[in-house]
């Protein structure tokens, strides 16, 4: 040791000091890395799931905005059709899991709000008798695609090994719904359009946030040694290693739960990182929540945030809101719009329906409460002074037409935003008001013989019903086990009853004709008549029948052929329905007296419940046999031209026709060409009408051979895993 060692300062540079321990943590970021891909102008739909994902409060706004545009009400002017859609909309499938119209369409807004489009598909049955299922398409996967004509998109769908998008076979089925689409951005603008940068940049501070916190949760600690001079350095390197031992076994027994107390001498102990400040984060957070918040248009309370004294809304705030609702329900409505009219024409019912939306109301419960008392109050004090109105007019000191003009102005209060689309009743122009009766008549006999036809079945399909209960009944007898009742052996009895009650619906023998054969039989006969009638009347007053029915003419085989194929059909429907109760039952062990209760039960909703489809069908194959029969009639007459005479409340498909004249083999078939439970016919006209309708520009030739090409057209919409083939059943639905 020199001299200038024993100086102080000196002396404290000259102690050992000696450190241990270190952390080191790997850089990172938020999992949502969709966000850091995010391209302006394209779809994003990946982009957006993600941003629900990682804040919460961008769902609580979607779902909450969801909830303020609701569901619509479907009304319909007839009791039975209103009972059908009603049930029909509690229990159509939507989706994979889904049920229920209402789920359907809160489905669907919600991939509006959220993607600014969104895209379904109706999926009809087989037999074009109903709607079966109402299928969400993933907006990922559908691909719009420009045509030459700049009024059309073409929609399309990525598939697995397919190299490019491949076209919906039947685009009328798609539903696709665009909210603000702009000419070159055909998936328009949702919610969350221009958000993704602000959300990154929010879900970077809680992610880093987070990290914080978790340094501040699990210490990482720093052990300094300073020794005295003259420390030897193999002693300090033993004493360092023995104090590294202890400190680990302390901390192993924190980590257990239990207290170990940590002795060391030149020790120091130190957390890292102690003397970082923290970031505040509430100003920024807040300032981005607040863009979020008002690109949703909603009050700030319905997210939760208290950012006021008192959070509520006035009257602007509360009409600025409305305005977005009726906005967002105005964009919704031609999507249920496709729905409705498609489910109108599959059930044959023209397109006679109103579609009401609630009132929007964002008041509180006091207030609204308060509201619907002055309301009740303001409407009996109304109902008070027309009832008084109305004794004053009896007396003579009021005149009638203020009586009236009060009616009037209590009709005109406000019920609420609604979309009607009713029968078109200001188009008088269209009818015949000289054949309208005797087309009216005619629509009768149509009826008449229909009724008969779905008499009849109806009465097959409950003695065969009868027969199974009576089937099952005794094998429920007592000293019978129900593990004797073999299943195959159920498959069989419902076989032989279904083959029996095709063979009753479809089969003549022995010169007793079916049921299937007596419907054509009586609507040619029918058909014959009325074709007389409208020559007697229009034409040649002493024209008689001429024409015989002949089963196997060329219209009537093929008639028969194409009707008992949906007969047959539908019964087999009817005999999976039964076998796939028995089963079922039979596969638990249930005795034979459940397998009947529960028989019972579900056969009468396959009778009673589609009772509308045999009365369908009756009316449709009718129908297309008088329209068959008249025009054979009209030919053997030696009549060239027809004119088509529509109903008061004919469809636009028909309309279309109105008054239109047709040469006989080139106009409209009825049913065929136009759709089920048409009502519409053809009448004769003389060659000089059809001449001054050639100079009118009415005289049309409609070309059957290209429609029966589309009628028999088969397409194949893949849904999912799943494919279905699709047939069309007439024009209107095609």
């Amino acid at each position: 040791m020199g001299l200038l060692d024993l100086l102080p300062w000196r002396r404290k540079s000259a102690q050992t000091s000696m450190h241990a321990g270190a952390q080191t943590r790997s850089g990172g970021a938020h999992p949502f890395d969709a966000l850091r891909s995010y391209v302006p102008n394209q779809v994003q739909v990946k982009v957006y799931k993600q941003m629900r994902d990682g804040i919460p409060v961008i769902g609580v706004g979607i779902q909450n905005l969801r909830r303020l545009i609701g569901v619509p009400k479907i009304k319909l002017p007839n009791t039975r059709r209103q009972k059908d859609w009603d049930n029909w909309a509690k229990s159509v499938k939507a989706g994979k899991v889904g049920k229920g119209f209402g789920t359907f369409v809160s489905s669907f807004v919600d991939a509006l709000i959220q993607n600014g489009f969104s895209t379904a598909e109706i999926v009809p049955y087989r037999s074009r008798s109903d709607i079966y299922a109402l299928l969400p398409i993933s907006g990922e996967n559908v691909v719009v695609k420009n045509t030459q004509d700049p009024t059309k998109l073409i929609l399309a769908e990525r598939q697995p090994m397919e190299p490019e998008p491949v076209p919906y076979p039947v685009q009328d089925w798609i539903v696709y719904t665009v909210y603000e689409a702009e000419p070159d951005n055909p998936y328009g603008k949702g919610l969350l359009t221009g958000l993704p940068f602000l959300a990154d940049i929010l879900l970077t501070i809680f992610y880093a946030t987070g990290r914080n916190w978790e340094r501040f949760g699990d210490l990482k600690y720093s052990l300094g040694f300073e020794f005295p001079q003259g420390t030897n350095p193999a002693d300090a390197q033993k004493f360092v290693e023995q104090t590294q031992k202890s400190w680990a076994d302390a901390m192993a027994k924190t980590r257990q739960g239990k207290v170990q107390d940590f002795f060391g001498t030149y020790v120091k102990v130190s957390v890292i990182g102690a003397d970082a400040q923290q970031l505040d984060m509430q100003v920024p957070v807040r300032n981005i929540l607040e863009q979020i918040v008002a690109k949703t248009g909603l009050p700030p309370f319905v997210f939760g945030f208290a950012w006021t004294a008192r959070e509520s809304m006035t009257k602007t705030q509360a009409d600025i809101l409305t305005s977005l609702i009726d906005d967002w329900r105005e964009m919704t409505t031609p999507a249920i719009v496709q729905v409705v009219e498609w489910w109108l024409k599959f059930r044959g019912y023209p397109l006679d329906y109103e579609i009401e939306w609630n009132e929007v109301s964002l008041a509180d419960i006091e207030g609204l409460a308060n509201a619907e008392l002055l309301n009740a109050r303001a409407e009996g004090q109304r109902l008070q002074n027309i009832m008084l109105a109305r004794d004053l007019e009896e007396q003579g000191y009021i005149e009638p037409a203020i009586v009236e003009q009060m009616i009037e102005a209590r009709k005109k209060l406000p019920r609420g935003k609604s979309y009607k689309r009713m029968s078109s009743k200001d188009g008088e122009s269209d009818l015949d008001p000289e054949r309208l009766p005797q087309k009216e008549r005619d629509t009768k006999r149509i009826d008449r013989i229909a009724r008969t036809f779905e008499t009849s079945t109806i009465r097959k399909l409950r003695v065969m019903r009868e027969r199974l209960f009576s089937f099952m009944e005794d094998r429920a007898a007592p000293g019978k086990s129900f593990k004797m009742v073999d299943p195959e052996e159920i498959r069989s009895v419902v076989e032989e009853e279904i083959m029996s009650f095709i063979a009753e619906m479809t089969v003549s023998r022995g010169g007793q004709l079916s049921i299937y054969d007596v419907l054509l039989q009586q609507a040619a006969l029918a058909g014959f008549e009325a074709a007389v009638e409208d020559l007697r009347r229009e034409i040649n007053p002493a024209a008689s029948v001429s024409s015989v029915f002949d089963a196997n003419a060329a219209y009537a085989r093929t008639l028969r052929s194409e009707g008992m194929s949906r007969v047959v059909t539908k019964a087999s429907e009817i005999r999976e329905a039964c076998i796939d109760i028995m089963e079922r039952h039979a596969a638990v062990g249930d005795n034979p007296e459940t397998w009947a209760t529960s028989l019972q039960r579900e056969l009468e909703d396959q009778l009673d419940g589609p009772r509308w489809y045999w009365r369908r069908l009756a009316r449709s194959e009718a129908a297309m046999m008088f329209d068959c029969a008249a025009e054979e009639e009209y030919a053997a007459q030696s009549i060239e031209f027809v004119k088509w005479i529509i109903s008061p409340d004919a469809c636009p498909v028909c309309r279309q026709h109105a008054n239109k004249i047709f040469p006989l083999h080139d106009s409209p078939r009825t049913v065929l060409d136009t759709h089920p439970h048409c009502r519409c016919r053809k009448m004769a006209v003389t060659v000089t009408t059809a001449e001054e309708a050639q100079r009118t520009g009415d005289l049309i030739y409609f070309d059957r051979a290209a429609a029966d090409r589309k009628l028999m057209g088969r397409e194949v919409n893949k849904v999912g895993s799943k494919t279905l083939e699709k047939e069309h059943c007439c024009t209107s639905c095609s």
